[in-house]
Formats: structure tokens, sequence, C-alpha cells
């Protein structure tokens, strides 16, 4: 893997890249050398933040932690994240990709019924063509953190979202 580690407030000390190697290496063995592993942690005087972030395949698997020692919120976004390789191997390993090289042996997962996806409801709704401010107001009369819509402009399905700060983003596929 391919380790792109980045510092707001804060310097990579050796320690801190040693730290972060020991902590992901464990996870190394899923993916091919030349996948990028984006890390960024964060001081502040209130905690310190570790986010990682891996594309691989299309898919994005990603994990953000806060505690106030930065070695316990890198250990804590690799535990997150090797949990999630675990639950989602089969769909994120291609079964054609030989791992004799690597000389690793996964063993099936039987998948118990609490680690079945559960869906309670299914709603269907017309999408209605609007702007996304027009779609970040919808939201927030219906008290949702994220409202799917038809932009007016393109044409094109789009969904808005709150993010943790109170601000809104926008997803809008290529």
């Amino acid at each position: 893997m391919k380790y792109l580690i980045y510092g707001k407030n804060l310097k990579i000390t050796p320690a801190i890249n040693n730290h972060i190697y020991k902590e992901f290496e464990k996870i190394e063995d899923f993916f091919e050398e030349d996948t990028k592993i984006n890390i960024t942690l964060t001081a502040n005087d209130n905690y310190h933040k570790a986010e990682a972030t891996i594309v691989y395949r299309g898919k994005v698997i990603r994990s953000e932690r806060k505690t106030d020692d930065l070695y316990l919120s890198i250990s804590k976004v690799s535990d997150t994240i090797e949990k999630q390789i675990n639950k989602y191997k089969s769909k994120l390993i291609d079964k054609k990709q030989s791992f004799v090289n690597k000389k690793i042996q996964y063993e099936e997962e039987v998948e118990s019924e609490e680690d079945k996806l559960n869906i309670v409801k299914i709603k269907k709704f017309n999408i209605k063509p609007m702007t996304a401010e027009e779609a970040c107001f919808q939201m927030d009369l219906l008290g949702h953190n994220f409202f799917m819509f038809l932009d007016d402009e393109t044409g094109v399905h789009n969904v808005v979202y709150k993010r943790n700060d109170n601000s809104y983003g926008q997803i809008i596929p290529e």
C-alpha cells in the first residue's frame, strides 16, 4: 500500500509514521501494492482526530475517530477499517484474484443472522426537478440528513446531505 499521510496542526514525526505503518500492516494483504491510503491527522486543543480513506476498485472504505490521544485515534481508525474489510471482504476482493503469491488463505465465513442487512422499510416517491438549495430546504423540512432529487438544470439524480458541522454537501454522479 502507498501511504499518503497529512497533518493538520501537527508535524508528522517518524514515531507517528511507524505507529501508522504498524497499525495498518494487518490490512495490507487485502490490497494490491499500488493501492493508496489517505490518512489525515488533526490536532486540536480538545481532541486528536484520525481519518483514513481507501479507494479500492471503485469502493470507498473510510473511518474517522476523535479521542484525546493521537495514537489511540489512529488505532481505532485502523480497527474500524479492518472490521469493515472483514465484513465486506467478499464484495471488496475479486474472487478471481489470486493470493497464492502472498501465501494467504481465507476461510469462508458463514453469515450469521445478525450480520445480514435488515431492510425494515422501503419508501417510494416521485423525484421532482429542483435546485440543490430547494433540495436542502426540503430535506430540512422533512428532518432528514440526506435528500435525493433530480437536478432541474442537468436532469441528473443528485443527493444533498447535512454534514457534521451543519453545512451541506452534494453528491453528483459522473
